[in-house]
């Protein structure tokens, strides 16, 4: 899957949201670090306002998500 074809996807799945969906540079940035040297940058990040949100984000296939928790 190209990059336009991805960014695409994720400014179809902002526009669904009630939350909000970032994949600029800076909020990537912060978000591809925890509390170890281990690095990964997102694709986006997403701050969902409730489970609609969870669900919209799921149901979108080829978009895989990870929630953040202590090591990932």
């Amino acid at each position: 899957m190209n990059t336009d074809t991805i960014y695409k996807r994720l400014d179809t799945l902002a526009e669904s949201l009630q939350g909000d969906l970032k994949y600029d540079t800076i909020t990537r940035t912060i978000y591809s670090t925890d509390a170890s040297a281990y690095k990964e940058m997102p694709l986006a990040v997403i701050w969902p306002e409730g489970k609609e949100d969870l669900k919209k984000n799921k149901a979108r296939r080829g978009l895989p998500h990870q929630a953040p928790n202590p090591g990932s």
